[in-house]
């Protein structure tokens, strides 16, 4: 992942969480040897904690599993691609994924003989030469799509952005219509989510996802989902972590470790 990546803190996740869940068995063996109450105390805060988020993040893959295996409802009015970033003024291949299963979509609409939009969404990072949105469209005209059937939203730096932009755009053409959002596998949940509560009526599609990059990918998927219910998670994992550590604080002053 680095190798092909580069070293950037996103891209270390997957070496975080082995060394997170390494860390319990290192405080084990120091709390053995030194025989020391607080020390074993924080061990089973620590392994309360990251079984939580164990379960969390578990919870996560399996719904993430079964959502991308949902079906999209046909006859949308349009098909949105979420940009990714571009290296340059090229399209990456993570976002190429992406622009060809928007076009397997639209293929199967046509063949039905439906026409839908086609909105490629995304704005020009500051690393970029052109806005996304842009270069996603010559891509798709690239591989045969009319330009008249495209729609470039290019304001957008994020995915609420995404969203509440190409509502917009969208508005001007049709009143409340039904999308297909095409992302990479790894981000279709939270799409999902983020487009219910924005009162989006749509589907998602997942498109494939190198697996060398799978990893660091669901893992910071999973953090921005920790994140939006932050308070939660952290009064959950606060309350599991103070078990043990009141535990050792309410014994008596001689507990009888030797």
């Amino acid at each position: 992942m680095v190798r092909r990546e580069g070293l950037r803190v996103a891209n270390l996740l997957s070496f975080g969480l082995g060394v997170a869940l390494l860390a319990p068995y290192l405080l084990f063996v120091i709390a053995l040897y030194n025989e020391n109450l607080w020390a074993a105390a924080a061990l089973a805060a620590l392994t309360l904690v990251i079984g939580y988020l164990g379960f969390v993040l578990l919870a996560f893959l399996l719904y993430t599993f079964v959502y991308l295996r949902l079906p999209y409802r046909p006859g949308m009015a349009a098909i949105v691609v979420h940009g990714s970033g571009l290296i340059g003024a090229r399209v990456p291949p993570l976002l190429a994924n992406r622009l060809d299963r928007a076009l397997a979509v639209y293929g199967a609409e046509l063949a039905a003989g439906r026409r839908p939009l086609l909105v490629t969404s995304g704005g020009k990072g500051s690393d970029e030469a052109v806005p996304e949105a842009g270069a996603m469209a010559d891509y798709l005209t690239a591989k045969g799509l009319p330009a008249a059937a495209i729609l470039r939203e290019d304001r957008s730096t994020t995915t609420r952005e995404n969203l509440l932009y190409t509502r917009e755009l969208l508005a001007e053409v049709t009143p409340a219509p039904r999308m297909v959002l095409v992302t990479s596998n790894f981000h279709a949940l939270r799409t999902g989510i983020l487009s219910r509560k924005l009162g989006l009526t749509a589907d998602v599609v997942g498109a494939p996802t190198a697996f060398y990059y799978l990893p660091s990918a669901i893992l910071r998927e999973f953090a921005g989902i920790l994140f939006d219910h932050k308070w939660a998670h952290t009064l959950v994992c606060v309350a599991a972590a103070a078990l043990p550590l009141l535990a050792v604080a309410t014994l008596p002053a001689d507990p009888g470790w030797h």
